[in-house]
């Protein structure tokens, strides 16, 4: 079989893909440079394409980072709401100046907290879209969490479920990573029995899309 999405398509690729705002754009980049792990680039457009489709208002993001992916769902509904939660301080402290240079206080909140119990005993409100980007070893907690958070229709997206090729085969994974590697096995598993309905896309580090099949 011939490999015909190479870096240089790639490139191409990212390269026709739609433009954040200025602003945001020198956001990635400091970010790619400094090493954050924010969303890849192809990621953060089919985000934009599925919430633009569906009509959505509303996230629920768990794992802020530095703020990056709320910012980008902010300008895509420019009057939704944008909870977003992070749990490591140093990441908050800098996801909430970032939120606070860009003028977005009032529209996107930031939790500080371990997921787990923020979902628990802080989220109240409902939301269109779940974007899971945090602990893999915690992503069936995390979705089983967000379910009663979830609007009606709405949709659960986990990024990084494919963990760098190490779910395709042991051969790949480090000691260190069998528990989080077994848990995403699993996790993916479990997304794809009833009522869940989900399809896994090969972009990024891959990412699950799930959605409840109506009864």
């Amino acid at each position: 079989m011939i490999q015909f999405i190479n870096e240089e398509v790639q490139q191409y690729l990212i390269s026709k893909m739609s433009l954040n705002s200025d602003k945001l754009e020198e956001l990635r980049l400091k970010s790619e440079i400094d090493n954050v792990p924010i969303i890849h680039k192809d990621v953060e457009n089919f985000l934009k394409l599925l919430i633009k489709m569906k009509s959505m208002n509303s996230v629920l993001e768990i794992g802020a980072a530095v703020g990056y992916s709320a910012l980008m769902f902010s300008e895509v509904i420019p009057n939704g709401k944008i909870t977003t939660i992070e749990r490591y301080e140093k990441m908050f402290i800098k996801a909430n100046e970032n939120i606070l240079n860009f003028d977005k206080k009032e529209q996107i909140e930031i939790i500080f907290g371990n997921a787990t119990d923020v979902l628990k005993n802080e989220i109240k409100g409902k939301y269109d879209l779940v974007f899971i980007d945090a602990a893999k070893s915690h992503y069936r907690e995390f979705f089983e969490l967000s379910l009663e958070h979830l609007n009606e229709g709405g949709i659960i997206v986990s990024d990084n479920v494919l963990f760098k090729g190490r779910i395709v085969n042991d051969k790949y994974v480090e000691r260190r990573n069998k528990t989080i590697t077994r848990n995403m096995r699993n996790y993916l598993e479990f997304i794809n029995q009833s009522p869940y309905f989900s399809t896994i896309l090969p972009i990024g580090d891959g990412l699950s899309i799930t959605m409840i099949e109506e009864k």
